[in-house]
């Protein structure tokens, strides 16, 4: 699985995805998640109107990736094609 979004108008892509959960936190302190968290400001030209709290495994790793982003953020398969959006 692909995890896809902007932040800042640039694209931010992490691959090899097995495992993804998320939930959707108050935008008005993202940054107050936790200090191991990455955190990416919603991009000017979408709007990012959501702000979601994203946990996920990637392949050969035994600790979850956590990262904060706007949406819309893009669930892929391994095709590059879109199979749900955040």
């Amino acid at each position: 699985m692909i995890i896809k979004f902007e932040s800042r108008e640039r694209w931010v892509v992490f691959g090899e995805v097995d495992h993804i959960e998320y939930e959707e936190i108050p935008s008005d302190s993202p940054m107050a998640v936790s200090a191991d968290s990455l955190c990416y400001p919603p991009s000017d030209r979408m709007g990012g109107e959501r702000c979601v709290l994203l946990s996920f495994f990637t392949k050969n790793m035994n600790a979850p990736t956590v990262a904060v982003a706007y949406s819309p953020i893009y669930l892929m398969n391994d095709q590059g094609r879109t199979v749900e959006t955040i």
